[in-house]
């Protein structure tokens, strides 16, 4: 029998090799693969007769089984790749299987033995193409005939191998006493791995982000309490007027109302003795880098250094110079990966930086750290920080979270934008309109010398399917060029590409050499173009609320009218009305209650999840399941609530930001 401590490397059919590709991704025990969520689903649970598989009239996108006796093999080469075939039978017809360079086939499949087949049916060519093989046992299926999970490959183990190990597990797996529900664990387990219907998946899922979510809300309750009862290691003096007045002074703008309110509240934290944990949730353009500047000029004065922490080293070098030209006064320093520190006796600065910087903590001691966009919302610092902590986002979140899950954070809101910010006007671009669309861009651009930005939501074409007409950066930028040139110059931007060239390619498009960027959403988060005015977004429907508002954000940062094109050949009228509703909200708070309102726990099922910090098993839009897990803190659960189950992944259910 396996428990859930049991060392990988102790289960049947693991080996040495095996364990240590399992080690890499941290599975180390039974319950460390428990726990590794499928990524997708596949349906195969159409069991047919070939006669009745030969009646249908048109290629299938899921994978029927059937159950055949093989009756010949053969293997040849054409055009330099391997080609496998097999005839198959049952009672009813014979039918072609046909494989392509997989030679290994073969030799799993005997004359006038059955197996189960599962894979796409051609309905031009009469075949089954790629079918799974699994040989008819008395016990259950696990590759054939059932909704079966795949896994990435990553792990280093192939699907049928993964599936097989843990099919072996579970069947050997200890009781589990669930503490919350009358019934085995072992259930949940078995419906995360082999779930015989849909729901047995969003059920299981629940289950286990109510567990994530009871440590999540108990850790962060208790981090409050800890925050408070530690002494920080800065502490700001009161500023009189004249000094506030003498920092906003030179800017070539007045702070909005809710940008005074916001800093007020800042600086008042940073008089506390105990260490601030402020989250600065602003829309995009709604000016957080000058509060968060303003702030870290307060605590400069007074000598002690700040940190401002960016995602990659265009941002932080971005926000460098954005603090540098409205706020000359203040001595920055630019860290990056290798950057050596200047002399520790230096007078005090603000350090502006990426993950490196993260590294200088210690030896800089920054009274006040200021995390851009990292998701991860200053939860558990590096050896416990004693700095004074502002993360700053434009990612919004509704009121009913934040007075939940995030109870251990203060919050201060921008919800204006600043003074002579045109609000973009957004419009929904079916593809019948594409080619229109796209000549307007070129005149807009030509006509204003602006810049237009072109979004995908990939890289390369995808032959996935269902995904292999979705639009592609590098694609469309082999198709535009032509269209946009001589007059135009065009640009491809995506992450595969080297920074140094990254950087290039911005430098030049800041400096109006490139008129049209073609890019992935690589540009969503706070980067700044000031000259963009038109942004297109292919493939709408594939991209969140939120991530279509903050890339709607990075055009008309500069007083300019700014444009959103919205396009999708979708035809499913959910989507449709789904963008048609962002053209007409410009507000990311009412958007993020809109999804909040339109999505539920039923997306669980075959969609990957995305969370502020990255919940494994948890959805942010189920505010049924956090209540549910807030009632049970305070009833039934004692106050100390550990997970038997998710012990080993406590630690990263609130992440730090080393």
């Amino acid at each position: 029998m396996y428990t859930l401590q049991t060392p990988i490397i102790k289960v049947k059919g693991v080996g040495l090799k095996s364990a240590q590709k399992l080690n890499l991704f941290g599975i180390n025990t039974v319950r460390d693969l428990l726990l590794y969520l499928p990524l997708r689903y596949e349906d195969r649970r159409e069991v047919l007769n070939i006669k009745e598989l030969q009646s249908l009239k048109t290629n299938t996108t899921n994978q029927p089984t059937i159950l055949a006796q093989v009756q010949k093999t053969s293997s040849f080469y054409k055009v330099g790749k391997s080609i496998q075939k097999a005839v198959v039978s049952d009672a009813t017809a014979k039918l072609n299987l046909s494989w392509f360079n997989s030679p290994f086939i073969l030799s799993s499949l005997k004359i006038g033995e059955w197996y189960y087949f599962s894979g796409r049916y051609n309905y031009g060519y009469k075949t089954l193409n790629q079918p799974v093989v699994e040989k008819q046992k008395a016990d259950e299926q696990i590759l054939t005939g059932r909704l079966v999970p795949i896994y990435s490959s990553r792990l280093g183990l192939k699907q049928g191998a993964t599936r097989r190990l843990l099919k072996n597990i579970l069947d050997h797996l200890a009781p589990i006493e669930d503490q919350l529900e009358k019934q085995n664990f072992n259930v949940t387990f078995s419906s995360l791995h082999f779930p015989k219907q849909e729901e047995d998946v969003t059920v299981a899922r629940r289950r286990l982000g109510l567990e994530e979510l009871l440590q999540l809300i108990q850790t962060a309750k208790k981090h409050k309490k800890a925050q408070s009862s530690r002494r920080a290691n800065f502490i700001l003096k009161q500023s009189s007027q004249t000094q506030k007045e003498t920092y906003t002074s030179d800017l070539p703008f007045s702070l909005t109302q809710a940008q005074q309110k916001a800093l007020s509240e800042i600086l008042r934290d940073l008089q506390k003795s105990h260490p601030m944990n402020r989250l600065l949730q602003g829309d995009v353009g709604s000016g957080k880098t000058i509060v968060a500047g303003l702030a870290a000029q307060h605590v400069v004065a007074q000598k002690s250094n700040v940190c401002l922490i960016a995602p990659t080293q265009i941002l932080a070098k971005q926000h460098k110079q954005t603090i540098n030209n409205l706020l000359p006064k203040l001595k920055t320093q630019l860290v990056l990966a290798g950057t050596k520190l200047l002399n520790k006796k230096q007078p005090a600065s603000l350090y502006i930086g990426t993950q490196a910087l993260i590294n200088k903590l210690e030896v800089i001691n920054p009274g006040l750290i200021i995390y851009d966009e990292q998701h991860r919302f200053g939860v558990k610092q590096r050896k416990q920080s004693l700095s004074h902590l502002l993360t700053m986002t434009a990612t919004p979140i509704p009121r009913s979270l934040m007075l939940s899950v995030f109870s251990y954070l203060d919050l201060s809101i921008l919800n204006e934008l600043p003074t002579g910010r045109k609000l973009t006007k957004t419009w929904f671009v079916p593809e019948t309109k594409k080619g229109k669309a796209l000549a307007w861009i070129k005149e807009e651009v030509i006509k204003t010398h602006g810049l237009a930005l072109i979004v995908c939501p990939f890289i390369d074409p995808s032959y996935k399917l269902a995904q292999e007409n979705i639009q592609a950066a590098s694609k469309l930028f082999s198709e535009l060029k032509p269209f946009f040139s001589p007059e135009l110059k065009t640009a491809l931007l995506h992450g595969k590409i080297k920074k140094e060239e990254q950087e290039k390619i911005l430098s030049e498009t800041r400096s109006q050499k490139i008129q049209v960027l073609i890019s992935t959403s690589i540009i969503e988060v706070g980067m700044d173009l000031p000259q963009a005015s038109i942004i297109a977004i292919y493939e709408a429907q594939k991209f969140g609320m939120a991530s279509l508002h903050q890339l709607r954000g990075r055009v008309g940062r500069h007083n300019q009218q700014g444009f959103c094109l919205i396009l999708s050949n979708s035809q499913k009228a959910a989507v449709i009305t789904k963008l048609k509703n962002f053209t007409q909200i410009s507000d990311g708070q009412k958007l993020a209650e809109l999804d909040l309102k339109n999505r539920g726990a039923g997306e669980l099922f075959g969609v990957q999840q995305h969370g502020f910090n990255g919940l494994n098993y948890a959805s942010w839009v189920d505010l049924e399941l956090i209540k549910q897990a807030q009632d049970l803190l305070k009833t039934k659960i004692h106050i100390d609530w550990q997970s038997q189950i998710l012990a080993p992944f406590s630690q990263n259910l609130l992440h730090s930001t080393n």
